[in-house]
């Protein structure tokens, strides 16, 4: 069908519309008209404005949700920094006695918790200022803790027997999904 077709056929359709409502008597074409008026209000309202509402509606919401996990984060943060970071002052002469490495801990206490598969890497630090000491230190980086598990493994870390240490401790929140964590922390025995 060419443009000028399609064109002719449009017209005919007005017009064909045009004579109907010609033919209406004056009362059905006055309800017509206030239908028409009625809908020229509410569709641009509900197409329009609303959505526009909602979604504002939508992002207020989402952004107190975000600001009170963020204050959750940053309250655990600092209790864990202000109880954790100390290390355990307990009796290090258990230390020389210590059944296995730290890595090996480390391992325990991550199939204890069921976190094995949210470690990403753990590696050897090597420190010459620990060498003398006799001290060994692991760096851990877990991804996908909640903030509960991140919690349980710091205080099974902290009192592990013989006693570790966190000498570093960094979370960040999800990139996709805020409640999920990311941790670094540098373990020392």
């Amino acid at each position: 069908m060419n443009p000028d077709e399609l064109r002719e056929r449009l017209y005919a359709l007005v017009n064909d519309l045009r004579d109907r409502w010609d033919e209406l008597p004056e009362e059905r074409r006055q309800l017509g008209r206030r239908i028409g008026s009625v809908l020229a209000v509410v569709l641009p309202l509900l197409l329009i404005v609303l959505p526009l509402v909602a979604g504002r509606i939508s992002a207020h919401v989402d952004l107190g949700n975000a600001q009170e996990q963020l204050t959750e984060i940053r309250d655990m943060e600092r209790k864990v920094l202000a109880h954790g970071l100390g290390g355990n002052k307990k009796d290090n002469s258990r230390n020389k006695g210590r059944k296995s490495s730290l890595l090996g801990q480390l391992n325990d206490i991550q199939n204890k918790l069921d976190i094995s598969e949210m470690v990403q890497s753990m590696r050897p630090v090597k420190d010459n200022r620990n060498r003398d000491e006799g001290t060994e230190s692991v760096e851990v980086e877990l991804n996908g803790l909640v903030l509960e598990e991140l919690v349980r493994y710091v205080y099974e870390i902290e009192n592990n027997d013989p006693p570790l240490t966190i000498k570093r401790f960094e979370m960040q929140k999800g990139i996709k999904r805020k409640d999920i964590l990311r941790a670094s922390l540098e373990i020392s025995q």
